[in-house]
């Protein structure tokens, strides 16, 4: 992967797009284009990180501190928050809950969050991918460092370790502590992997060139067309939140790959067209955690709005998503109104000193206490002055 002090345009728009068919899929109802965008949409995220991490560069222990920063204290924070002021609405008398939450006590919210874990843990939906990525890249960071940077000897560790996730699913596995699902680790590892082995190779500087343009066009043609094959011929619906990957395995692992590498090549694509083409997708990409996050809570606050309406019943929007037979209008509102929602909620959140260091919204903190950890750890590894 090339590294530049520039901040360039196609990760964010590779992002942007991967959230936008996200929302899109968990929306759209079941067609051939939920299909097809469900065999890869989440292993995206994950093939992007490893994409632009380099686990060469520095210690693991301070690589854990930046990601701790970063991904389980806004994990920690966020389900804290929301578990709290749902025990306190709970107290109002006569007060039912629109969003589903059972009365459970506040003590018994935090220790299902630690052990096995259901969807009081997670109230907004998509928590699981933060402690995800975090223990998967974790793995990955130290497969690096214990290999020396051998690509072929990570990429034979990081499939074994995933034949391990599918494994523990195929025997039914139940997680002893939600946090550390090993089932989804194992097998987001895999899809980092991939995404550091594509961009740790030599073609890569290539296939970023502007000046080949060519490339990405021809990569985009024969994986997009892969990929709709895939899921036209029913080798689609990969839930990773649900550990649901239909067989045979080894099939499924194409499909997240051929969609990670469409989506890498769309963006280089759109990042060489004119600056308000890429704009809206850069846009998207650097809020794509928030939207992945709140998007759920601005679906079901939109459902809330037609009932109140009077447009459906309680029951019909009790489920997050837009109700069967729901209108491909309403679909769309859904998808607009929850992205509007999240980006509007990120970018008041950005304006709080606080909130950027709780939401993991200040990456430039994470370093600096990173940077502090590593020369820490180098001070305490230097031989000591003998006085000769």
């Amino acid at each position: 992967m090339m590294n530049s002090t520039k901040r360039l345009d196609y990760p964010d728009i590779f992002k942007g797009i991967a959230i936008l068919l996200m929302v899109i899929g968990h929306c759209g109802g079941d067609n051939w284009f939920v299909g097809f965008v469900y065999g890869f949409h989440m292993p995206a995220f994950f093939f992007i990180t490893g994409f632009l991490t380099d686990f060469k560069k520095g210690t693991t222990a301070s690589f854990a501190v930046k990601r701790f920063l970063t991904l389980l204290v806004p994990f920690f924070f966020i389900c804290f928050l929301f578990l709290s002021i749902k025990s306190l609405l709970l107290l109002i008398p006569g007060y039912v809950s629109p969003f589903g939450w059972q009365d459970i006590s506040y003590g018994d919210a935090l220790r299902l969050l630690f052990t096995r874990g259901d969807a009081y843990s997670q109230p907004l939906g998509a928590m699981w991918f933060l402690p995800a990525l975090f223990f998967a890249s974790l793995i990955i960071k130290f497969l690096v460092k214990a290999c020396e940077g051998k690509r072929w000897l990570v990429f034979i560790f990081s499939s074994i370790l995933c034949a391990l996730g599918f494994y523990l699913i195929s025997i039914e596995y139940a997680d002893f502590i939600w946090l550390l699902r090993p089932k989804h680790v194992l097998i987001a590892q895999y899809f980092i992997c991939l995404g550091w082995l594509v961009g740790q190779s030599p073609l890569t500087r290539k296939f970023l060139n502007k000046e080949h343009i060519w490339v990405p066009a021809i990569c985009f043609a024969v994986t997009f067309t892969l990929s709709l094959l895939l899921s036209l011929v029913g080798h689609y619906r990969l839930d990773m939140s649900e550990c649901f990957y239909p067989k045979p395995t080894w099939l499924v692992l194409v499909s997240p790959l051929s969609g990670s590498l469409m989506l890498l090549s769309l963006s280089v694509l759109i990042s060489a067209l004119p600056k308000y083409v890429a704009k809206p997708f850069v846009s998207l990409g650097r809020a794509s955690l928030a939207i992945m996050v709140f998007h759920f809570l601005g679906m079901k606050l939109f459902g809330l709005f037609l009932v109140g309406i009077g447009h459906y019943e309680y029951q019909a929007i009790f489920p997050v998503v837009p109700p069967d037979g729901a209108l491909g209008i309403v679909r769309f509102a859904y998808v607009v109104l929850s992205i509007a929602f999240s980006i509007g909620l990120y970018e008041g959140l950005r304006r709080i000193p606080v909130a950027n260091a709780l939401f993991g919204l200040n990456p430039r903190y994470a370093n600096i206490v990173g940077e502090k950890v590593e020369n820490k750890i180098i001070n305490l590894t230097k031989e000591p002055d003998s006085g000769i």
